[in-house]
């Protein structure tokens, strides 16, 4: 497979992947992140039926994760506008990664 060069936009080369390179990678990313954002509900099941939270604690918790998802939705997701898709995709993972890596 090799890589071809598109015309240049805003000043720079762009690279094109092959489209079945392209599904295949995009399948991977949508899954991994799809996956890590939906990991915490159990966990925070697990964690208080470990640690004895009351139920409200419980609500409270996920009432934060799921502020925090859509406050960085609305940050990031405006952000791949300016800098382009890719790099933020890119950042995502790295960042998810990073994440997984300490847990």
């Amino acid at each position: 497979m090799s890589l071809h060069r598109a015309t240049p936009y805003a000043g720079r080369q762009r690279t094109v992947i092959p489209p079945r390179l392209a599904l295949a990678g995009t399948a991977i990313a949508f899954m991994s992140l799809y996956l890590g954002a939906g990991a915490l509900t159990p966990l925070l099941v697990a964690y208080k039926d470990r640690f004895a939270f009351a139920p409200e604690l419980l609500n409270v918790a996920f009432a934060v994760y799921a502020a925090g998802f859509l406050v960085s939705v609305l940050i990031f997701g405006s952000l791949s506008d300016h800098i382009g898709r890719r790099p933020v995709l890119i950042g995502g993972l790295i960042a998810q990664a990073r994440i997984s890596r300490r847990a």
